[in-house]
């Protein structure tokens, strides 16, 4: 296990699925055949952030599987039951909400707005932004008959840029 080797695990998934999230809610999103994890972005302790392409046959580190299900780690997310829920659709197994916090009830609390793209409108982040040049990145080392997405240099998924 990995208790004690780290206190934090922040996380951040893309997802797709056929139904409506905001008509049907995450349970529906999550339970349909078409769902699927396309990114899962993460980062222990705040250190550099790293990302794993499952819609490209990446597969979960160990430790990263294992902090997931660790009630030790702390995990944290925009949206946390989102990430949650879908994470325990895709290992097909329930994961304890305990150890989870949400970083959306802390924006909340902060009288910041709902939505993380508002969030990061409000202080001044363009994390989208940051994805659709990392995705952009990959795609092209794709193109050139690379196995791998951008190094960790040419990444612009560095810790400096996260929020």
């Amino acid at each position: 296990m990995v208790a004690g080797k780290y206190g934090v695990l922040s996380a951040d998934i893309e997802c797709f699925s056929d139904v409506d999230l905001i008509k049907c809610g995450v349970y529906a999103y999550a339970d349909s055949p078409a769902f699927e994890i396309l990114l899962f972005a993460y980062s222990f302790d705040g250190g550099e952030t790293q990302i794993i392409d499952l819609a490209q046959g990446e597969k979960f580190p160990a430790e990263v599987e294992e902090a997931i299900f660790d009630v030790s780690v702390t995990k944290t997310a925009y949206n946390a039951n989102f990430e949650r829920t879908c994470l325990s659709k895709y290992f097909g197994r329930y994961i304890p909400p305990e150890s989870w916090h949400c970083s959306a009830v802390q924006a909340a609390m902060l009288a910041l707005p709902r939505s993380l793209e508002d969030v990061g409108r409000v202080l001044g982040l363009d994390e989208q932004k940051i994805v659709k040049a990392y995705m952009e990145q990959k795609k092209a080392a794709q193109q050139e008959g690379a196995t791998e997405g951008p190094s960790a240099e040419e990444s612009p998924m560095k810790a400096d840029d996260e929020s």
